[in-house]
């Protein structure tokens, strides 16, 4: 930073320095470094966050950012590139070690976003009422597995609004949004890829209860961290009598199905262009 002062007015003027040459793009990074299997896109709606998901087909990793980040200095840009091609589910021996490097690599993102003043943008207040109408799927009716296993395992003590994802998507997840009056409510999110003839009822009610679960246990901080699949989780979700099935089948089958329905999407997108 380089402030001057006018004898004037004693008023300050920070200026930014201006970088000697022109910050290395994404697509000059995956070049120069040989990155394979690794695509980056702008997610327009982004702001504060980032996320990276796996193409079953191509096997390439899609790395989605926030457009401000397209114009990030080289370090940080490379900082997401090796944070997009960590393992996602470290076991064994490295685990702690590559934990401790994805803290690092995130950390230098966040203070990019610090240094440029960037803030995260509030969530848009949503009517829950409207989720009432994305329970019925094309096989699968969630309203009714939502409410069969409420009371079957939690004595109908759950409460939560639950839709379903779009076509073709693989992630599941609960989070906790805000209506319009400010009150706070959960919103399960169930993969659209479970919505689909050949996929068990077992199956559907399993990442339904993995999900109620976590409204059932909450995240806790622990040592400076979120613990968000903890003992407590982890028993109970064993628990469940379908747990090792629905496992198996999601090894067996969940990869060959996304593949399927990522294709028949394309087929329809060419279709509709």
């Amino acid at each position: 930073m380089v402030t001057s002062r006018t004898d004037k007015t004693h008023s300050s003027c920070i200026q930014e320095e201006l970088p000697l040459f022109a910050a290395p793009s994404f697509g000059d990074l995956i070049s120069d470094h040989r990155l394979q299997h690794v695509r980056v896109i702008a997610g327009r709606r982004l702001r504060t966050s980032w996320h990276v998901t796996l193409d079953p087909i191509t096997n390439t990793r899609e790395l989605t950012v926030p457009s401000v980040l397209l114009d990030a200095p080289g370090h940080v840009k490379r900082a997401l590139l090796d944070w997009a091609r960590l393992p996602w589910k470290p076991r064994g021996k490295n685990r702690g070690n590559i934990l401790r490097a994805k803290r690092a690599l995130e950390q230098s993102v966040w203070d990019y976003f610090k240094q440029q003043g960037v803030r995260g943008r509030k969530s848009r207040p949503v009517d829950p009422r409207r989720f009432l109408k994305q329970t019925q799927g094309n096989t699968w009716d969630l309203g009714e597995i939502f409410d069969e296993l409420n009371a079957k395992y939690f004595d109908r003590g759950i409460a939560s609004f639950i839709r379903w994802g779009a076509y073709a998507s693989t992630t599941s997840y609960q989070c906790t949004r805000r209506d319009p009056a400010g009150s706070k409510y959960s919103l399960i999110t169930i993969a659209g890829a479970y919505d689909h003839p050949d996929v068990p009822r077992f199956a559907v009610e399993s990442v339904v209860y993995h999900e109620m679960l976590h409204v059932h246990i909450p995240l806790y901080r622990k040592n400076g961290r979120n613990v968000i699949h903890g003992p407590a989780f982890r028993k109970a979700e064993r628990a469940f009598p379908h747990y090792r099935r629905w496992r198996k089948w999601e090894h067996e089958h969940m990869a060959r199905l996304v593949r399927s329905l990522k294709r028949k999407q394309k087929r329809n997108m060419r279709v509709t262009l």
